[in-house]
């Protein structure tokens, strides 16, 4: 079994060797590498072809063929050679158009969905790697703090100034600090796989920059939210399919060129112009509209609904925002603080003024409230992370 000593000199070795990239370069890689995000747009592809077969214009019919013998009076037909071209006069390649450019904003949707999930998966696991980060790094110097006390309480015990008992509490503190070192680097290791994971690539010892923040979305529009996104493509489907069934039994218009039969002694070659009216279609095209405008209805108001709640959902992560952000100042003022409590303390106790439970207590002060101001920054992240999402909006990055 590997010593803890063994095990800490090989993290710290991985520490040495990870490359920091910006949280915009991680979205950039995350987008370019993930399969999920490859997929959404390829069904964006997808989508945009079937709507140009949906939209294409009626092509160009040949046709061939042998009848029996007309003399026998069967099967003498004038379509033994033919050309034909139909002519959308009336619309339906229009509303065939308009059908599929709505599934393609269907896709569209989807996309943008992919797009957040993966931009918040990336931007949860970067912000956590960056507080692992800072922990990591407040352990280290609380390590330093406690090598130093050590020092100071070594040397004043062998004046004989103090008792022993204060040399072993010294001791103690510094194993405790050197344990808290080494499991803060542990865990930021395990924050830096987990991140490195949510890329998609095969880049490793990646780390984030522990001073990158992100925007606060001002004025959300709303617009991108992959829900709305999919309600507004819903509509557009519902008002395309009003309008494919309005235009179903519209007339037809046919160009045919034609020869005489096969079996005639002389060819003969003719046009024909064919328009063919549907007078009934048993009340099809008029159900289908009435269908098509109660689902317009519907999503209607499953919109007004979704936004309104996207409303109250952001209004309430702007207050919580806020007041994130309050603490984080509040802990920052505590941090200057404490540490000058603990730079005190230290000079203090090495001129035989203050104790060394002083310098302990001040000690751990510091570390709590740097521990806890380091667990506000994330929680304050997290919270953007979450506004961007909910929001709809992608990127938006400071430093």
């Amino acid at each position: 079994m590997k010593s803890l000593f063994t095990i800490s000199l090989c993290i710290f070795a991985l520490a040495a060797n990870a490359e920091t990239i910006s949280l915009e370069q991680a979205l950039t890689l995350a987008r370019a590498n993930r399969p999920a995000v490859k997929a959404a747009e390829l069904r964006v592809q997808e989508a945009r072809f079937s709507s140009r077969g949906l939209g294409s214009k009626p092509g160009i019919t040949f046709g061939i063929g042998q009848s029996t013998d007309p003399r026998r009076g069967l099967g003498a037909t004038d379509e033994d050679l033919f050309v034909k071209q139909s002519f959308d006069f009336f619309g339906r390649s229009q509303a065939g158009r308009a059908l599929g450019e709505a599934g393609v904003k269907v896709a569209q949707a989807e996309l943008q969905q992919t797009l957040l999930a993966v931009q918040t998966d990336v931007m949860q696991a970067y912000f956590e790697l960056a507080a692992a980060a800072k922990v990591q790094d407040v352990s280290k110097e609380l390590l330093k703090l406690a090598e130093s006390l050590l020092q100071a309480t070594t040397r004043r015990y062998e004046e004989g100034k103090i008792p022993e008992v204060q040399l072993s509490r010294a001791k103690i503190e510094f194993a405790r600090a050197k344990q808290s070192a080494i499991l803060r680097e542990a865990q930021r290791v395990s924050a830096q796989r987990r991140f490195e994971g949510t890329l998609g690539s095969t880049k490793t010892e990646l780390s984030a920059d522990a001073t990158a923040s992100l925007v606060d979305v001002t004025a959300p529009q709303l617009e991108g939210r992959p829900d709305i996104m999919r309600l507004n493509a819903e509509m557009a489907v519902a008002t395309a399919e009003g309008i494919v069934a309005q235009r179903s039994n519209r007339p037809e218009v046919e160009l045919v060129a034609l020869r005489s039969p096969w079996g005639q002694d002389s060819a003969r070659i003719g046009a024909r112009l064919q328009l063919t009216v549907p007078l009934t279609d048993g009340g099809r095209s008029r159900s289908e509209r009435q269908s098509a405008s109660a689902k317009l209805a519907a999503i209607t108001s499953s919109r007004l609904d979704a936004m309104n709640l996207a409303r109250a959902e952001v209004a309430a992560i702007q207050i919580e925002i806020a007041a994130e952000e309050q603490v984080v100042a509040n802990y920052k003022d505590l941090q200057i603080a404490t540490r000058s409590l603990v730079e005190k303390s230290q000079r203090g106790f090495g001129e035989g003024i203050g104790t060394m439970l002083d310098v302990l207590e001040a000690t751990r002060a510091l570390r709590e409230v740097e521990q806890e101001l380091a667990e506000a920054d994330l929680a304050l992240n997290t919270l953007r992370v979450k506004q961007h999402e909910v929001s709809g909006v992608l990127l938006g990055v400071s430093k």
